[in-house]
């Protein structure tokens, strides 16, 4: 929708900067994203002189943490009119293949439920020097790394709820799913998907110390037990979605 790919950046961030950033960061097409186009969930914002010396003249103005506490529902009358939109661009990234492939049985399932829509989504990935692709989404295996640390691309989905009474229930029913394991699930509000659209949410999973960033480095002990977690979190989220669908889907 227009207020979320519009977004005013900082004085100084040229085109040329915006170009190289969307080339060079995780705001391309191929990145896990449901129903629009967004910046990744931790922005840097860059400023160069001249726009051709981006890559040697590089300078990172500010890196916006996204992620904090649920924020009270607000009155939100444009949301029947927005979700139609929303889900229209969500049928064209789904033909285009820009959705992870895990995720698309429950982002289908998420846009029949009439009391919300997602807006972002990324299935959660493990980099290392054996599996490079930021993309990818094969399972860790213990024994078989050939690395001991790596990195982990945050698996979170991104929702705006309905300020109704479904709305409301959907909602304790997604909080809920963070309760299952504190210490990796988080639910709250996202900062700057909120400045854009009232009412949106995020679930995620990540090791509660880096709740607020978009990627970080596990060890693969640690890295192994988060992989379980988003396997049951995604499952969880799956049974909270069906019991909210219409009767009859």
């Amino acid at each position: 929708m227009r207020r979320n790919r519009d977004r005013d950046p900082p004085a100084g961030y040229s085109a040329g900067c915006r170009a190289a950033d969307a080339a060079s960061h995780s705001s391309t097409a191929a990145d896990c994203i449901t129903a629009r186009q967004l910046p990744h969930r931790v922005t840097r914002w860059h400023t160069i002189a001249p726009p051709h010396a981006f890559i040697k003249r590089t300078t990172i103005v500010t890196c916006m943490e996204t992620f904090t506490p649920p924020r009270p529902m607000v009155p939100s009358p444009g949301f029947v009119r927005e979700r139609e939109a929303a889900l229209g661009e969500l049928a064209s990234a789904i033909s285009k293949g820009e959705i992870d492939a895990p995720l698309l049985p429950l982002i289908r399932a998420f846009a029949q439920v009439p009391a919300c829509y997602t807006i972002q989504s990324c299935y959660g990935h493990f980099v290392h020097g054996g599996q490079p692709d930021i993309h990818n989404i094969r399972r860790l295996e213990a024994g078989r790394i050939p690395v001991n640390r790596m990195t982990y691309r945050i698996a979170y989905v991104t929702v705006c709820i309905e300020n109704s009474r479904a709305g409301h229930l959907l909602r304790q029913d997604l909080e809920a799913v963070a309760r299952m394991d504190p210490d990796n699930i988080q639910f709250g509000s996202a900062d700057w998907f909120w400045d854009q659209t009232v009412n949106t949410y995020s679930l995620q999973v990540s090791p509660s110390r880096f709740r607020t960033e978009d990627s970080c480095t596990l060890y693969i002990d640690e890295a192994l037990v988060v992989q379980e977690v988003r396997d049951q979190f995604f499952t969880e989220l799956m049974r909270v979605v069906r019991r909210h669908l219409p009767s009859g889907w």
